[in-house]
């Protein structure tokens, strides 16, 4: 998971940013957790606004939070089935090669339409993603159908992000998926993506500045459902969506999207910091200190240049600097006791002996 100190956050807090630029480092990876939460919005920009330097502010006055957080894991594709391994998964396929996959919602078939009751069961779908240097795509979908997995690999796959993603960067990309459907035929979908990176700024997200690009993608697709054995094409159009997001590098997911279907606000998300916070804490390892009890030196499992304090029971800090790992941290002169280790992220109990 990506990290961002609270010091890099208060600096750029105080920073006027200029043009900025998107790459792959600043996009999902896997092992990533991403957190968006569930906003309504209410503000009244011009979401077709572009330009430099602009400014965008972000607070309560144009979003209010619906308490509820869409967290999506990019999990390693070791841990994918391995019947989709074979397609997304294989370094000889560069076209196909996905560096992760999630866990996506069922497609919607229209099965209702069918002159018969057709038994299809749908379950288990997966998205792969692909993040390289150049672009950052949707490569296929996993799904099993009537218990049998089934891979839909892009021909051609769905470049979400051209990369980099800078200033004026206007691109259009054809995708095209398909299912093989056992006993029944066929499900395609076929759509066209536009990127557009509008404008560039800063962006005062409930009080935080931040260099953001914002980046327009418009889709148009179309959906067939092909039932052989009763000779039936059934095409279903879905209206266009267009997703307007504003990105800033070391964050993985925009800091504030929102949807637009058929011209509508549909949802919006955004960046759920609190949660990417207590996330990045609760990997951070278990403090330690050994040996404890100790008399004379005492060593810690942080990195060189921390910051500890020793602190005695009242309170009163006894011993502060930082942390050298090669030479620990000379306790002879501190009197027998219970002490506590501290650093900026964890307490620790130790005993002088």
């Amino acid at each position: 998971m990506k990290k961002m100190t609270t010091g890099l956050m208060l600096l750029l807090g105080q920073l006027s940013f200029a043009q900025i630029q998107i790459v792959s480092a600043d996009l999902p990876q896997s092992g990533d957790v991403l957190y968006q939460e569930n906003a309504t919005w209410t503000g009244n920009w011009d979401l077709e606004e572009s330009g430099a330097n602009l400014t965008w502010n972000v607070g309560s006055t144009n979003v209010t939070l619906l308490g509820s957080t869409t967290t999506t894991d990019c999990m390693p594709m070791s841990g994918a089935p391995v019947a989709y391994q074979f397609f997304f998964g294989s370094p000889f396929d560069q076209e196909h090669y996905s560096a992760y996959h999630t866990v996506t919602a069922l497609p919607q078939l229209p099965l209702d339409q069918l002159p018969l009751p057709v038994p299809i069961t749908l379950e288990d779908a997966y998205a792969f993603y692909q993040n390289r240097s150049d672009r950052f795509a949707l490569t296929g979908f996993g799904l099993t159908i009537s218990g049998l997995p089934t891979g839909a690999a892009g021909d051609p796959v769905d470049v979400i992000y051209p990369l980099p993603l800078t200033y004026g960067l206007d691109q259009t990309n054809d995708a095209y998926f398909n299912y093989q459907i056992p006993t029944l035929g066929s499900y395609t979908t076929a759509q066209t993506r536009r990127t557009q990176v509008l404008a560039y700024g800063t962006m005062n997200y409930f009080g935080t500045n931040y260099p953001v690009i914002k980046v327009k993608s418009t889709v148009n697709a179309d959906d067939i459902l092909v039932v052989d054995q009763f000779g039936l094409n059934l095409p279903f159009a879905r209206p266009e969506a267009i997703e307007y997001k504003w990105l800033t590098p070391g964050i993985n997911v925009p800091l504030l999207q929102i949807n637009t279907t058929a011209g509508a606000v549909s949802s919006t998300l955004v960046y759920d910091a609190t949660s990417a916070s207590m996330a990045e804490l609760n990997d951070m390892p278990q403090l330690q200190i050994f040996p404890n009890p100790s008399s004379d030196l005492l060593f810690a499992n942080i990195a060189s240049g921390s910051t500890y304090r020793i602190v005695d029971l009242t309170g009163r800090v006894v011993l502060s600097g930082l942390y050298e790992k090669q030479n620990g941290i000379n306790v002879q002169s501190l009197p027998i006791g219970n002490y506590f280790f501290q650093t900026d992220a964890a307490t620790i109990q130790w005993i002088k002996n």
